[in-house]
């Protein structure tokens, strides 16, 4: 799978160095982050074949660019229930397949961060977690919900694998874990 990563440039105390993007292949973006312009720009100029937007929660630093990138591009957004209700898309779940260019992603509930929380497990065994692992510190989480969030995990084959580099050329940070 051919996966590449964009920081957004909104670095903080809650955001770390920024909002990673992930692009995968030329058709499918995971999470473009918020909404500048500069940050939608270089997303729109990487993947002028982009058909797919998927969200992994509502989140300020993870949803918002999703609007305008949809209406520059014309691809469609995928989210979970509680993100983007007023805006026409394909609702997210949990147990559901998403097809890319670079093959078919598998739809993983977490909730725990927010409660309505997905992960993206590719067939090789990609997995981008998002806020429900994070490459350093500790997210901030429901401890109520999160356990719903460990049997999901625990069904991903190895478990995650945090600083286990994965399929791109370089190595990217562990929000987005490569089982072995």
């Amino acid at each position: 799978m051919r996966i590449r990563g964009i920081l957004a440039p909104n670095p903080g105390p809650l955001t770390l160095d920024g909002t990673h993007t992930w692009l995968i292949g030329d058709s499918t973006v995971v999470d473009p982050g918020p909404d500048i312009s500069s940050h939608i720009d270089a997303i729109a100029a990487a993947m002028p074949r982009l058909t797919t937007i998927l969200i992994t929660h509502r989140h300020a630093d993870h949803a918002p660019a999703a609007i305008p990138l949809a209406a520059k591009t014309g691809a469609a957004i995928a989210a979970p229930d509680g993100v983007f209700d007023s805006v026409p898309t394909r609702r997210l779940a949990g147990d559901e397949t998403i097809e890319t260019d670079e093959g078919a992603l598998r739809v993983i509930a977490t909730p725990g961060h927010t409660n309505e929380h997905v992960c993206f497990l590719s067939n090789e065994r990609d997995l981008f977690t998002d806020d429900t692992i994070l490459g350093r510190g500790s997210p901030a989480l429901s401890l109520k919900h999160h356990s719903l969030t460990l049997p999901a995990m625990s069904s991903v084959p190895h478990g995650p694998s945090p600083g286990r580099r994965p399929t791109a050329s370089r190595s990217l940070p562990s929000t987005l874990l490569r089982r072995s």
